[in-house]
């Protein structure tokens, strides 16, 4: 997507929605601005940046603080990426049926356009992967459609 397009999809966007702003110092005007766009239609937001105390923190509903700082001339992302897994992972958990349904029709137009190139579409085309197995590698739980426990 590009900028526009962002700006498109935000508008769209309602109360039982929920976004992401992720900034960290010298935090970008583009996020706040971003976050300042969402809340003023009172879509729940989210914020992963370095310290509560971060002017994005203000913005948010919820700030999820995370290590950027390495000793490094560039700050490293690999905490606040580890933070999106994380939520993403929460997220299709909560309704685990479904994930499996959206992954499964995803996984079938994958297939059908041959999206990977190391894919061992073999002689049944089929993009299972060498063990013909993709599901179990993507998650144990697509075997059993059943949401599990708790």
């Amino acid at each position: 997507l590009g900028i526009g397009d962002f700006w498109e999809q935000l508008d769209a966007a309602g109360p039982d929605d929920v976004v992401v702003g992720i900034s960290v110092p010298r935090y970008t005007r583009w996020t706040a601005d971003m976050l300042r766009f969402v809340r003023q239609r009172r879509i729940p937001t989210i914020v992963i940046t370095d310290s509560p105390l971060s002017p994005l923190a203000a913005l948010a509903d919820v700030t999820l603080p995370t290590v950027t700082d390495f000793n490094a001339f560039i700050e490293s992302f690999a905490a606040p990426l580890s933070v999106v897994n994380a939520l993403i992972l929460g997220v299709a958990l909560h309704d685990e049926a479904q994930t499996m349904s959206v992954l499964r029709e995803r996984e079938a137009l994958w297939r059908e356009r041959r999206l990977y190139e190391d894919a061992d579409y073999g002689p049944r085309g089929d993009g299972a992967g060498a063990d013909g197995q993709w599901e179990r590698r993507l998650m144990p739980a697509m075997d059993d459609d059943k949401p599990r426990g708790g």
